[in-house]
């Protein structure tokens, strides 16, 4: 199955390669005056960081890049489709480079076919 964003379809070799460096719980610890140990937890509701990279490996082409340029709007929430059909609400993350990408060989001029390294930068909203 192929991973798409927004209906933009993406190489399924690409790696969500921070799937598992999240954790679903907040926990804050401290000391009391007294000396107890004082936690509290609570869920995350939204914000899993969503990291989308294809190293070396997996390459985009410069018309996919520009699709994804296009996308860079202000509060838009998109449809991320990994590529085992799981479906995440995301947003990009623009306090963070939200799309790096360069291209895998320089060309002047440019072409669409192009290819290029990318890496994506988003994280899961409801």
């Amino acid at each position: 199955m192929a991973i798409s964003l927004d209906g933009i379809a993406l190489p399924d070799d690409l790696q969500w390669s921070n799937e598992f460096d999240w954790s679903p719980v907040s926990q804050s610890a401290e000391y009391s005056i007294g000396g107890a140990l004082m936690v509290q937890e609570g869920t995350k509701l939204v914000g899993r960081p969503i990291l989308i990279t294809g190293g070396n490996w997996a390459w985009v082409t410069r018309s996919t890049v520009k699709a994804l340029f296009a996308t860079l709007i202000a509060n838009k929430v998109m449809t991320l489709i990994t590529d085992d059909g799981r479906t995440f609400p995301v947003m990009w993350n623009h306090e963070d480079k939200p799309i790096e990408t360069e291209p895998v060989k320089f060309q002047s001029p440019p072409d669409d076919d192009d290819d290029h390294f990318i890496t994506l930068r988003l994280f899961e909203v409801t």
